[in-house]
């Protein structure tokens, strides 16, 4: 299974965001097992930074994102991402660049809190504990004769 997450799962993981920290974190602990292969976009890894400094400028947030980085796989924005994106028509750009990555990754499913704004998508939009379920289930349906 390939799961590409969206921006808002890290930062619920990194800010501690509650209720949803807590499945963001079993998502990763699961990615980091080898229970399914993560993706984030190359302005994901951008817009971490971006944020995590802005709320705290006095902790330095690259060592909490390369930390994930050993977890997760980076989908280069590619112009051609950055065209899909403006024709997939999601109102918003950003979801835009998400889901055209996670195609181009050939994820299964894309991991968002906010999954109204993917009803476009063609693939399996999914929350964090959504996900967490469906790797419970996909290990489950492997230890069946």
């Amino acid at each position: 299974m390939k799961v590409f997450l969206d921006t808002n799962i890290l930062l619920d993981l990194l800010l501690d965001r509650a209720p949803h920290a807590e499945a963001a974190e079993a998502l990763i602990a699961a990615l980091e097992a080898g229970k399914a292969q993560g993706f984030v976009s190359g302005i994901t890894v951008s817009n971490l930074y971006y944020i995590l400094h802005d709320l705290n400028k006095r902790k330095d947030p690259l060592p909490s994102i390369a930390s994930l980085l050993t977890i997760l796989e980076v989908v280069p924005t590619s112009k051609k991402i950055l065209l899909d994106a403006m024709e997939n028509g999601f109102k918003d750009y950003e979801d835009g660049i998400q889901y055209a990555s996670a195609l181009t990754a050939r994820c299964t499913h894309l991991v968002t809190r906010n999954t109204k704004d993917f009803r476009k998508a063609s693939l399996s939009v999914v929350t964090a504990a959504e996900a967490c379920m469906l790797l419970t289930i996909a290990k489950t349906l492997d230890r069946l004769p």
